[in-house]
């Protein structure tokens, strides 16, 4: 294995937002500075998806809060830094107790209470569930905003039984406390207006993702075949490992040459979720696969490859393709929702269909015998990763949205993305 490559995060100028273009600022607290709640369900996403939004946030002049289920004395340290304030709630992201599910919802109406925010966050599907239930319950309506990070299990293709029937329910009776709904991709949007959980009146956007730092994944050299392809995600069967690891093993009898990397953890709370037992199982004998683990930073699995490959049942909007992207990566993925709009087929990378292992060896197989190809195709995917999933205007877009649902009045527009030219961060 190459040597660890050591990147190095230069200075940028900050994308502003149209509140500093004159647009009218949101309710504002006795402070005279909008206040601002954000919940999680997990502490972890707040460092790695909505660290940049936070920033800018702090930048506009907002006093906030964070509320997740659990923090380290670390986690809490650097937030008091920034100036956000962080609150804990219960939440058990797998639970189907009614008692545990009503403390989660009655915990988070006595946080709206007690924060009194003038915009509240929610991002993914329990926080957005109970967060709207507790919105139902204030006397005053903060300005709700529901992020749509993921559909959770009730909308999987064989979801049967109460827990999709309960998950349906809370949805349709949540999301009218919110004021702006948004969604990662149009098929979710899609899913839930033809499902009737949407309220007529209430107003949806799309915003691509939680966005990439184009800064911070460089574009990167390629390295000499053989070609190396790389999985990053959490070891779950609907991330279509299973299928991977059945197209590495069909790869393998015929006498390709290629190396596979996974590149993720066991979610030992996830109904969905591949054991080290299941997962040593799939891999033996494939001495081409190699089990990389958790990586917190995940840039030299992605320098060290050359293609990266999630064949998902189904995605919000996959950040970590989003990454191999922004490094120049080739991608493979499927034909599902959260997938197939991120790449364009043939150009940034090769589009498979959901669960099929024949298709996608073909596509392993293509790259395995066009270097060349995995060059072209990462060029475009760092080209498409700029111009449609950079950080900035997706967080731009973030906002905004808040502010138009705030009373910013409906002319505001989004702003516009503030690329810079590409650079390489070269590795010391």
């Amino acid at each position: 294995m190459p040597a660890p490559l050591r990147f190095q995060r230069k200075p940028r100028e900050r994308a502003r937002c149209p509140r500093s273009r004159g647009h009218a600022l949101p309710p504002q607290g006795p402070t005279g500075r909008p206040k601002t709640l954000a919940i999680e369900a997990h502490e972890r996403a707040i460092f790695t998806f909505r660290s940049h939004f936070l920033d800018e946030l702090i930048a506009e002049g907002h006093t906030i809060t964070v509320a997740a289920p659990r923090f380290t004395q670390s986690q809490r340290r650097l937030l008091k830094r920034k100036g956000i304030r962080p609150r804990r709630f219960f939440l058990s992201r797998r639970s189907t107790n009614p008692l545990k599910e009503v403390l989660s919802v009655v915990m988070l109406s006595r946080i709206l209470m007690q924060e009194s925010a003038d915009i509240v966050y929610c991002f993914g599907p329990k926080p957005v569930m109970y967060g709207g239930l507790a919105l139902r319950m204030l006397r005053t309506s903060p300005h709700g905003v529901a992020v749509i990070t993921g559909l959770g299990i009730g909308f999987n293709a064989n979801s049967r039984g109460i827990v999709p029937s309960l998950q349906r329910h809370l949805y349709r009776r949540a999301l009218p406390s919110f004021h702006r709904i948004i969604f990662q991709n149009s098929d979710d949007n899609d899913l839930f207006h033809s499902m009737g959980l949407i309220p007529p009146d209430s107003l949806t956007d799309i915003v691509r993702g939680s966005g990439v730092d184009t800064d911070s994944y460089p574009q990167w050299p390629l390295q000499s075949p053989p070609i190396s392809f790389v999985f990053v995600g959490r070891f779950l069967k609907s991330k279509g490992l299973v299928e991977l690891l059945r197209a590495a093993r069909s790869l393998h009898q015929s006498g390709a040459d290629f190396r596979l990397r996974l590149v993720g953890w066991h979610d030992l709370g996830h109904s969905d979720s591949i054991t080290e037992a299941e997962l040593s199982g799939l891999v033996d004998g494939l001495p081409e696969v190699e089990l990389c683990g958790h990586l917190s930073d995940v840039r030299d699995a992605l320098a060290n490859s050359h293609v990266f490959i999630l064949p998902s049942h189904r995605e919000g909007l996959s950040r970590s393709t989003l990454e191999a992207m922004s490094m120049g990566r080739a991608i493979i993925t499927s034909n599902a929702p959260g997938c197939r709009d991120v790449i364009v087929d043939g150009e940034s990378g090769i589009v498979v269909p959901v669960k099929d292992v024949a298709k996608l060896t073909e596509a392993m197989e293509v790259y395995i015998s066009s270097p060349k190809l995995v060059q072209t195709h990462g060029v475009a995917a760092r080209t498409r990763a700029r111009a449609l999933f950079d950080v900035r205007a997706v967080t731009g877009q973030l906002i905004a949205h808040a502010w138009r649902s705030s009373g910013a009045g409906t002319g505001a527009t989004p702003p516009p993305s503030m690329h810079s030219q590409p650079r390489m961060i070269a590795a010391s």
